[in-house]
């Protein structure tokens, strides 16, 4: 559900004007679906000095919707925090294989933390917060500053996170490919491939194809900022296309998710549909009435995406414990 909400919210980097409340909204729900709940901006400030005189958002756009800094360890929010735990639990990991050889306690809490770690939980973290890591991170690419420790820390960690996150779709894509047949796969790797036809490849490497269309999306939304036209035609195009492999490949296990997710998918063109009247493009409806209700439908999409997610996970939990009682009786 929280991927399905990014895809959305992602498209509201598009570099036109939505009216107050529903941009704080939009705002809130973005927050929302990439997991930002920790005071990162608190904490890095206790430890790091920023120039925030000089610093400056990448265009007004991204400024009202919270991206505020160009620094990409600011701008990453939560996601950078993560991304520092997880680090350090796999260097943790690291330490403990080195050090159980002569300790040989260490093996329950080192067999334990790998049981719980390696891979599936790195491997969700860096599909759940995907696109405010790829996006962040590439944000402070445009405003190179190494005068105080904050900006340091920004284009260093900016740097290492961009090629980190990019690397882990060939990445991803290997695994898949070569050890989807191992009899381990699935307690190690199993998040890439959840509720995937195993029986072909494009099915198999859905998750990957998805992973790159959040890639095409923000590099779109970031190198053709002062082409709002052209981002709409060629995210529209994507999600096309994105409809139309669904539609062919029926990648899912289940049918139930393949109409979820193509539903998904024409919810982001309705959302695009909605962005389009609220552009300056639509000279032959001028009315300002027109332009507040296609705010509101931006809404509009975001809750109809958000409550129908909601009431097939509800349904999917629900099914499962009934078969659980049954199971028990």
């Amino acid at each position: 559900m929280l991927n399905d909400l990014s895809s959305i919210t992602l498209l509201s980097f598009i570099n036109i004007n939505i009216p107050g409340l529903p941009r704080s909204l939009i705002k809130s729900v973005m927050s929302f679906a990439q997991v930002d709940i920790l005071p990162s901006e608190l904490i890095l400030q206790s430890m790091f000095t920023f120039d925030d005189i000089n610093d400056k958002p990448f265009n007004n756009q991204f400024a009202l919707l919270g991206y505020e800094s160009s620094n990409g360890a600011k701008s990453m929010g939560s996601a950078f925090l993560y991304f520092v735990l997880n680090s350090v639990l796999l260097l943790l990991l690291a330490l403990l294989s080195l050090v159980k050889r002569f300790f040989p306690r260490v093996n329950k809490v080192h067999d334990f933390l790998k049981k719980k770690v390696l891979w599936n939980l790195f491997i969700r973290f860096f599909i759940q917060q995907f696109i405010s890591l790829i996006f962040s991170s590439a944000i402070n690419f445009f405003y190179v500053r190494t005068i105080t420790s904050g900006e340091k820390l920004g284009i260093y960690s900016s740097g290492f996170v961009f090629v980190i996150t990019v690397l882990v779709i060939p990445t991803f894509a290997w695994i898949i490919l070569k050890k989807s047949n191992d009899p381990e796969y699935l307690e190690k790797y199993g998040t890439l491939t959840e509720g995937l036809k195993m029986n072909s490849a494009v099915s198999k490497l859905w998750t990957i194809f998805g992973l790159i269309k959040w890639l095409i999306t923000a590099t779109v939304l970031m190198t053709l900022a002062n082409h709002p036209a052209i981002q709409m035609m060629l995210l529209l195009l994507l999600s096309i296309t994105y409809q139309i492999m669904i539609l062919i490949f029926k990648p899912f296990d289940l049918p139930s998710n393949n109409r979820l997710r193509f539903i998904t998918e024409l919810f982001i063109s309705c959302y695009l549909y909605f962005y389009l009247l609220l552009s300056d493009y639509n000279q032959e409806i001028d009315s300002r009435d027109v332009q507040n209700y296609s705010s509101w439908g931006l809404l509009g999409v975001l809750g109809a995406c958000a409550t129908l997610n909601i009431m097939i996970y509800l349904k999917i939990a629900f099914t499962g414990c009934k078969r659980l009682a049954i199971k028990k009786c």
